[in-house]
């Protein structure tokens, strides 16, 4: 059944293979070939290494992991990169995993005992995000000790500017009163234009001026308990949640419903929670009404453009058609433009439906990514499952990782007791 059989190479850039089932390499690493025949498929795998051998200069087994590192270290014949701490940011060529440049945006090299090990006193814990070849990301936990955002060239790791004045100011409290805090990073950071939007836990995110670093707002007092890791952006508005906060100013707010961030597209917000609605967030609304001191209090709303009687969470859109989930159950969406000028789109409506499967898939669903034909789902404890347009009769399973307990006398152990009972 060779001629009747479908070939795919997962990586043209390392291998070809042609509809008679011949592989030549095309360059230098490990990719995958797919083969399917009616219901059938298999994969096989090829490697092209880099080099005979691979020195790993100061290597050290630390866990069963770090054996299994270097076993595909020397099989693909590359060196790995030197160690990096909770605070550099490195890019790593992705073919080989060759570093290409490291940054640092702690001040000094300082640990603090963190997540059952030591880390840096200035972790990055605000996401990077690229924007025009400027990678721009965030460091640091208390504002008092000192917060560091910055953008780095994507190619060259130079940095173009560096906001280290953000962490202690002397600003109004959600309490109303004056007191030193600052904004405190956490979540991944998003970008439209000239605004970058830094997440800030539990506060309200602000805005920074995305060509200079200058913070150009941070309403902590204005807007109480109005935190969360997740935001977005679009040209209009930036979402925490699933509330929508003005561009240019972070004052006026609006609700959309909802748990999450919305799934923006050509200026429409995608929402779930107990319904599935779309909004027109490119042409805002805005209003005066009175407040409780009968002053005016500008106001902003969006149109609806439909909503559909399906319970789930969005997370992201891809081709014609909107993915979540419902519990532990995966859920695609039909998106149904109209083609009629003047005329509105028509409710989403369910596509299907299907259980999070695999052994190993266990919490909830945390996050979704969709690329070259695949559905990547993340969930809370750290299984990753992959699905993908044809059916696969034996998918693998490959098991969690367990955390490796080091012995009472190990050396690290000592040093943190000490530490603890001093």
């Amino acid at each position: 059944v060779t001629a009747w059989a479908k070939y795919d190479s997962m990586d043209e850039s390392v291998l070809n293979i042609s509809q008679s089932g011949l592989v030549t390499a095309s360059g230098r690493g490990q990719a995958s070939v797919m083969i399917r025949f009616d219901t059938q498929a298999e994969i096989s795998m090829f490697l092209t290494p880099f080099a005979s051998n691979a020195k790993l200069t100061g290597w050290k087994h630390n866990n069963f992991v770090d054996r299994l590192a270097a076993a595909k270290f020397q099989e693909l014949g590359i060196e790995p990169s030197g160690l990096c701490d909770d605070a550099t940011f490195l890019r790593l060529e992705l073919a080989t995993g060759r570093q290409i440049f490291k940054v640092n945006a702690a001040p000094r090299d300082l640990r603090v005992l963190g997540n059952s090990r030591l880390i840096s006193a200035w972790p990055a814990r605000g996401g990077p995000v690229i924007a025009d070849g400027q990678v721009h990301f965030a460091a640091g936990i208390w504002p008092f000790m000192g917060i560091f955002i910055q953008a780095v060239d994507a190619q060259t790791g130079r940095v173009t500017w560096r906001n280290d004045g953000t962490g202690s100011m002397y600003i109004q409290q959600p309490h109303n009163s004056p007191a030193f805090a600052g904004l405190a990073p956490q979540g991944y950071l998003a970008v439209f234009g000239n605004a970058l939007i830094v997440p800030n836990g539990r506060s309200v995110p602000a805005r920074l001026n995305r060509n200079t670093g200058q913070l150009e707002y941070f309403h902590l007092a204005r807007h109480r308990s109005s935190g969360s890791d997740e935001v977005a952006v679009s040209e209009k508005a930036y979402y925490r949640g699933s509330t929508a906060y003005d561009l240019d100013t972070g004052l006026q707010s609006t609700d959309l419903g909802g748990n999450r961030c919305p799934v923006l597209f050509d200026g429409v917000a995608f929402t779930g929670g107990f319904r599935v609605a779309a909004f027109d967030v490119a042409h805002p609304i805005l209003s005066t009404i009175k407040d409780r001191t009968e002053n005016d209090k500008p106001v902003v709303k969006y149109t609806q453009i439909w909503t559909a009687p399906i319970k789930c969470e969005l997370f992201l859109k891809a081709g014609p058609r909107l993915y979540g989930s419902r519990g532990r159950e995966l859920i695609a969406l039909d998106l149904h433009p109209n083609k009629q000028p003047g005329q509105p789109d028509q409710p989403a409506t369910l596509a299907w439906s299907m259980p999070l499967e695999g052994a190993s898939a266990s919490g909830s669903i945390a996050s979704m990514l969709a690329a070259d034909n695949r559905l990547v789902v993340v969930t809370t404890d750290g299984a990753i499952s992959c699905y993908g347009p044809d059916p696969v009769p034996s998918p693998t399973e490959f098991a969690l990782p367990t955390r490796e307990t080091l012995a009472k006398n190990n050396p690290a152990v000592l040093a943190a007791k000490k530490l603890i009972e001093a």
